[in-house]
């Protein structure tokens, strides 16, 4: 076996390798969703509990808090996908430069644009905390928001 060809190799085993860790990172954010809804459910259940079956401030505070949380852990595989897509991306470019300087490889999984194969930390992690996907905690986030704010303002009151 030639240098390149081996290095071809050595290139498509890392690929392979990088892309199981991709879509091990992607279920994880599915995952991540369904245990940020248990938990608000079980941790509302619980203030609930330790309250009296009142309403209380806490109840809206735990919920942005633990939102939150989930929200950066989300985050964070989101962003370790886009850095393993672009690793992997760089590869494939490799391989094809060795064979032939004019294919040019869009993506692996997930085609990146030049300018976000290239992001640096800062806008790579605003992206990841912004992108389509984090819709849900934004929701999750404005509807503790809008609750607590009705909450302050007697808009919700108990009713025992």
């Amino acid at each position: 076996m030639t240098d390149p060809e081996f290095q071809d190799e050595l290139d498509k085993i890392s690929i392979d390798q990088l892309h199981k860790a991709v879509l091990q990172l992607s279920g994880n954010c599915f995952e991540i969703k369904r245990l940020c809804v248990t938990v608000l459910i079980a941790a509302g259940t619980l203030i609930a509990t330790f309250t009296n079956k009142r309403l209380d401030a806490s109840l809206f505070v735990a919920g942005g808090v633990i939102v939150s949380f989930f929200w950066l852990l989300d985050v964070q595989s989101y962003y370790y996908q886009e850095k393993l897509r672009a690793r992997m991306k760089e590869l494939a470019e490799d391989i094809a430069k060795r064979h032939s300087p004019k294919i040019e490889v869009d993506g692996v999984g997930m085609p990146l644009s030049e300018k976000r194969e290239n992001w640096r930390p800062g806008p790579r992690a605003f992206h990841a905390a912004t992108n389509a996907s984090m819709g849900f905690y934004l929701l999750l986030v404005l509807l503790m928001l809008v609750l607590g704010i009705l909450y302050w303002v007697g808009g919700i009151t108990n009713l025992s």
